[in-house]
């Protein structure tokens, strides 16, 4: 992958490009659409893939490197320079998964009534406190027979 510089200057009709490696071939495209075929490295003063040619015809122009096109333009007393240089692609980044949420939490479903239960229509919290007051009242009961005072010791 390349990217490419234009840049002008006053001067002859002369395109000056470089390319980032020697010996490749090079295709120009002019504005009649005729291809000039070149091989870059025979001005490495430009670079170590560089070269000049002398464009004549004013317009846009398109240069070949690798099988990808550049576009510049040759204007009327004016030098063009064409950098050609590598990218590093870019790594596509892996895509970030939306974070999963943490669960609700549901609280337990009432259990069904036991079928031919006598107790499936009562509501057992009710039974347990009406059993715990019962208990109670035992309770009280017992500790008053146990407290009575008209018991006689056993000699």
């Amino acid at each position: 992958m390349y990217e490419a510089k234009v840049t002008y200057r006053s001067g002859a009709p002369l395109l000056i490009a470089s390319v980032p490696e020697a010996g490749r071939a090079v295709a120009i495209t002019v504005p009649s659409g005729q291809v000039i075929n070149a091989t870059s490295g025979t001005k490495q003063e430009y670079g170590p893939g560089g070269f000049e040619l002398y464009l004549m015809a004013l317009g846009a122009y398109k240069l070949n490197h690798q099988g990808e096109l550049f576009p510049f333009e040759m204007r009327a007393g004016q030098m063009t320079r064409l950098e050609v240089t590598a990218v590093e692609p870019q790594p596509i980044p892996e895509p970030v998964p939306d974070p999963v949420p943490d669960p609700v939490p549901v609280p337990d479903p009432e259990p069904p009534p036991i079928e031919g239960c006598c107790c499936a229509n009562y509501d057992v919290q009710a039974l347990l406190s009406d059993i715990l007051h019962k208990v109670d009242k035992i309770e009280y009961m017992i500790a008053a027979y146990v407290n009575r005072t008209d018991q006689h010791p056993i000699y």
